[in-house]
């Protein structure tokens, strides 16, 4: 239509903003006794801090002089506040991961402490590089804030070790298979502004069937559902749903382990550092997964309403009446393979 402005031009319009990735869990004390993982993100005049390469089948992360800043530091703060102790880590070419352990009650807020180990690192960069006649009154070694994951339930100290050590494997897997870890941070399906993560041609198959468990379904009619789906999947096809109940997760866990694939509705958007972890991450790998998600992310979510699921099923309802033709255009997928 002559007035209808090109999709481009409506996201430069309407872009959402961001959520607020760094916000504080309002329900936690912290100068209390317990366990994070925390997250920094380098400012890109320090970066990088390592390089990450392939070594013998396995990879290996070498530190660059900035990185040894970072390690040089992290070693020494808890000598610094005997309340603390910091545990594994990993420093990447662009961020941070570490265990933090707050093993008593802390003399000082938690930010004077997190703030305490980003101005040493700032302090040692700014040594380093005014002898090179740089002007650095101005330069901070990281971006402001950071990102903080509590230690809530049993199980999670080793789930968050477990990921801080993948990492690297992450990073140069999403290195070498960028187009099965794309990310579009806005297209809009029936006035729905939404973004994905994952393997974006996922959406040009022809064949999507929703995947929607009704509570009154008797056993039979659900044994019928499953029959087929798992044929939709067979041939190729891609299952699509929010996968909420335990019965839509376990036709998700069945599909994805035989090799099918798979387009899940989240009831969240994604942070700004957003990688799938676990096994999810490696069903991006293989090209079984997208998710797809709100255009916003947002750190304080409420229950998962019934009409928030209604709303979830109708978006999965909607990509798979969708002809692939229009989603190229919504996503401006080419029609190559990745």
């Amino acid at each position: 239509m002559a007035n209808e402005r090109p999709e481009k031009d409506w996201y430069r319009k309407n872009r959402p903003k961001k959520g607020n990735y760094h916000r504080r869990a309002n329900w936690n004390e912290y100068q209390l006794p317990r366990i994070y993982m925390i997250t920094m993100v380098a400012d890109k005049e320090v970066t990088p801090l390592s390089e990450v390469d392939w070594q013998d089948g396995s990879f290996v992360v070498k530190l660059t002089n900035m990185g040894l800043v970072v390690d040089e530091e992290l070693k020494g703060w808890d000598a610094r506040w005997k309340e603390l102790t910091v545990g594994y880590r990993v420093i990447m070419p662009d961020h941070i991961h570490f265990i933090l352990n707050v093993r008593e009650r802390l003399g000082e807020k938690f930010s004077k402490v997190i703030s305490d180990f980003k101005g040493g690192c700032t302090r040692k960069v700014r040594q380093m590089l005014s002898a090179s006649g740089r002007n650095v009154d101005k330069l901070s070694f990281f971006e402001k804030n950071f990102h903080d994951r509590i230690l809530t339930g049993k199980g999670q100290l080793d789930a968050m070790i477990s990921y801080i050590k993948d990492n690297p494997r992450r990073y140069l897997m999403k290195k070498r298979y960028p187009d099965l870890f794309r990310r579009i941070n806005m297209m809009k399906i029936d006035g729905t502004e939404l973004s994905a993560f994952g393997n974006l041609f996922l959406l040009r198959e022809f064949c999507k069937e929703p995947v929607i468990i009704r509570s009154h379904y008797s056993e039979e009619y659900l044994k019928e559902l499953r029959e087929r789906w798992r044929g939709v999947s067979d041939m190729g096809g891609v299952l699509v749903s929010p996968f909420i109940s335990e019965k839509e997760k376990s036709v998700m866990e069945e599909t994805l382990a035989a090799g099918g694939k798979v387009i899940v509705i989240r009831d969240n958007g994604f942070p700004e550092r957003f990688k799938p972890s676990g096994k999810l991450f490696d069903y991006c790998l293989e090209g079984q997964l997208l998710l797809i998600g709100p255009a916003t992310y947002e750190t304080s979510r409420g229950f998962l309403t019934r009409e928030k699921c209604w709303e979830m099923n109708r978006i999965a309802e909607k990509i798979c009446n969708i002809s692939p033709e229009t989603m190229l255009s919504l996503t401006g997928l080419s029609c190559a393979r990745p």
